[in-house]
């Protein structure tokens, strides 16, 4: 069953204002155009992740590995701290 809001205007025989419209509501049982029955079930086929990723990863990993060992190779003078003439 569907609802569906009807308009009406309101006829000159009853006193009330000009322009004026009487709002109601509907129930139609129509369901046989509405309803849409699939007769087939459509699946996607499996498509393997991408591996896309994997190099942008191990080249960030790398990056990130230099970057350590290059501050725990120079830890001693980055600690001691810098002279004027450095």
């Amino acid at each position: 069953m569907r609802k569906r809001s009807l308009i009406q205007a309101v006829s000159d025989e009853t006193p009330k204002e000009e322009g004026e419209i009487l709002l109601t509501e509907e129930f139609v049982d129509d369901t046989s155009e509405d309803i849409y029955e699939a007769e087939e079930v459509w699946e996607e086929d499996f498509q393997p992740r991408s591996r896309r990723w994997i190099a942008p990863t191990v080249a960030g990993v790398a990056i990130l590995a230099w970057t350590a060992f290059y501050a725990w190779a120079n830890r001693d003078a980055m600690l001691s701290g810098a002279t004027a003439q450095q």
